[in-house]
């Protein structure tokens, strides 16, 4: 149970951080975003790929904290098996940003 509550606050922290993301509020920089080569050299590039990640970030969260609520009694008894829901469904939002920049930039 407490792994559940570590990972669903950890879940509500990595949204909150999205929404900047989202409202395209974080001007280009190294550390807070997708600071590939290729947004940092394009302010237009920087808002439209973080932006997307913003909300590719926050449907992962959701669907993260659904599946540990729903979910908490069953197959995911298992630590691990919480640990993967919490990981899967944000490296697929990551994975989803990288190839989202790489198709914008052809």
């Amino acid at each position: 149970m407490i792994t559940i509550i570590v990972l669903l606050i950890a879940v509500a922290l990595i949204a909150v951080a999205a929404v900047p993301l989202l409202l395209r509020l974080v001007p280009q920089n190294p550390v807070y975003g997708v600071p590939t080569e290729r947004t940092l050299d394009d302010e237009k590039l920087w808002f439209t790929v973080n932006a997307f990640a913003g909300k590719a970030v926050l449907v992962a969260c959701g669907v993260v904290a659904l599946l540990l609520i729903l979910y908490q009694g069953t197959w995911l008894r298992s630590t691990w098996a919480q640990v993967l829901v919490f990981v899967v469904p944000l490296a697929m939002a990551v994975g989803a940003t990288i190839a989202y920049e790489r198709r914008l930039t052809r």
